[in-house]
Formats: structure tokens, C-alpha cells, sequence
């Protein structure tokens, strides 16, 4: 691919209301992608986002594609930050919202069934290359994973790791970057068994999955995989967006609140480096 300078493109984002019928699943997608279109939109809310330029034509052309998986009890754009990276380099970044683990549609009894993740990630990728706008624009040989916490778990079951033997795996990824993923389910065996290359970040006092318990088991079975783990006081939540002044007065302290020391935004450029880095040595 043919990738102009950064400042050349623009951030395009659409919303996609796709569905799986199988399972009387919505598959809620923000579809962010290269545009030449100038950005005049922007959100205002909890977390801090970038200037869009909504339902605007995307760069022509192939891109390669990432699709998104956000933690327990989160949403669709908690990873804008990185999808924003990506899609300046040229990326189509797709992120849905896993129904009944959302803040808005949470349900202990769905949220607990847990292969409902990885489906709704392969549904989704059905249905964008087969059913959207973006279908004639994305490279097959250059699709990608990102996730974080449980999204890292919903990684591992595409990449095709196995719990209680359950397989979930989809041949069509061929790199997954993996954000605090949650990894102790898994067998050793089945993480042996993965083939993609897998780069995992954590942060280095993450206490709601512990590295040496999650990222660490993960690098340590599975063989094509790099463990970076990030330095100072970075905690679980160091991976979500950055909170806005009505975020920190209204989100629970312990996801937005980081260490004195941290500074959320510039571990973010940090991990969007080694992102762009890992998937651009991945695919082909």
C-alpha cells in the first residue's frame, strides 16, 4: 500500500447498525477510515476524541483493515485514540460494541457468555467485506486485531486459542495486537498452537489482570508472540481514552484516574507507535 504523509488524510468515521440474525445479535460498528475530507465534527462527552469528518468518501484505493475489541463493560470508541493513529497511516479501523457487555446494554448473564465475543468480531468482518460501503476498499491479505482486557481474550479465541476446547478461531487475521488481555483461560496447549505474530503490551502494576498471571502466560505458550510491558506506575485502565473534565467528575475514579506520575496521552503515542510498528512488519 501507498501511503501518502500523515497529514494528507483526514478521520472519516461512519456508523454501521450491521446484525446477526444466527444469534439475535445488533453488531452496534464505528467504522473509522482515511479521507481527504476535512474534519469539521466533533464530539463532546466523557472521553476526550478527535475531529471527525462524518459519512465523508473514503481515500480510494485498497487499505489495510483492524478490527476492535473493548474491555468488560466498555464501548465502541474507548480506543479512538488508537484507531485515530491507525487510520492517519492509512487503516480502516472497525470497532463493535459486544451487546450485553456495554455500560449501556450490560447483562451479567450475556456478559458471562463469553463466545458471544470472537463471533460478533467474525460477523462483523462478514459483513464489511461482503456488506458495506468499505468492501471493495479493504486489503484481505492485511486484516488485523486489536483488543484490550476481555478484547484481548476475544483475540486469543480468533487467533485460536482454546478454553474448555471451545475453538473460535478465524483463519482471515493474520496479526493481533493485544492490550492488557486477559489470558488465563486459555490452555497452553492451544496457545502453543497459534502461528499469527501477537505483540501484548500491559502495564507494569496492572492489578485487575496481573501480568505474570495474563500477558506473561500468553507470551510464555505462545510462540510467535513479543511482550512489551509498559514502564511506572501504568495501571489496567492506562489503555482507555483519555477522560475529559465531566469525565473525571462522572466515570469511576479507578478507570481515569492514573498515578501522578503517568501521563495517559503520552503512553498512548507510545502504544499507537508499536502498533503501527507491529502491524506494518506483520502483513505481507
Amino acid at each position: 500500500m501507498s501511503i501518502e504523509s500523515i497529514s494528507d488524510y483526514s478521520l472519516g468515521e461512519i456508523f454501521c447498525a450491521f446484525e446477526d440474525k444466527d444469534r439475535d445479535r445488533p453488531l452496534d460498528t464505528l467504522v473509522w477510515y482515511p479521507t481527504l475530507t476535512a474534519e469539521n465534527q466533533k464530539r463532546t462527552g466523557v472521553w476526550e476524541q478527535p475531529e471527525i469528518a462524518l459519512d465523508s468518501p473514503i481515500t480510494p484505493g485498497k487499505h489495510p483493515l483492524i478490527l476492535i475489541s473493548h474491555g468488560w463493560k466498555g464501548e465502541n470508541i474507548e480506543l479512538v485514540w488508537l484507531a485515530e493513529k491507525l487510520t492517519k497511516q492509512g487503516y480502516i479501523v472497525a470497532a463493535v460494541n459486544h451487546y450485553g457487555n456495554t455500560w449501556q446494554t450490560f447483562s451479567d448473564e450475556l456478559s458471562n457468555q463469553t463466545e458471544h465475543r470472537p463471533q460478533d468480531i467474525s460477523k462483523t468482518l462478514d459483513h464489511l467485506l461482503n456488506k458495506s460501503p468499505f468492501a471493495c476498499h479493504i486489503e484481505k491479505e492485511k486484516i488485523g486485531f486489536a483488543g484490550f482486557s476481555m478484547g484481548g481474550l476475544t483475540g486469543l479465541w480468533l487467533a485460536g486459542g482454546e478454553i474448555n476446547n471451545a475453538s473460535y478461531k478465524d483463519k482471515r487475521f493474520r496479526a493481533f495486537f493485544l492490550m492488557a488481555p486477559r489470558g488465563a483461560d486459555f490452555s497452553e496447549a492451544s496457545l502453543g498452537e497459534i502461528s499469527s505474530p501477537m505483540h501484548i503490551v500491559a502495564g507494569k502494576i496492572d492489578q485487575i489482570l496481573p501480568i505474570e498471571n495474563h500477558a506473561a502466560y500468553i507470551h510464555r505458550h505462545a510462540p510467535n508472540s513479543t511482550l512489551n510491558i509498559l514502564e511506572g506506575e501504568t495501571g489496567h485502565f492506562i489503555f482507555l481514552n483519555c477522560p475529559t473534565k465531566a469525565g473525571l467528575e462522572l466515570l469511576t475514579p479507578e478507570i481515569v484516574q492514573d498515578a501522578p506520575s503517568v501521563n495517559r496521552a503520552n503512553e498512548h503515542s507510545k502504544i499507537s507507535k508499536m502498533a503501527i510498528e507491529f502491524f506494518s512488519k506483520s502483513f505481507p
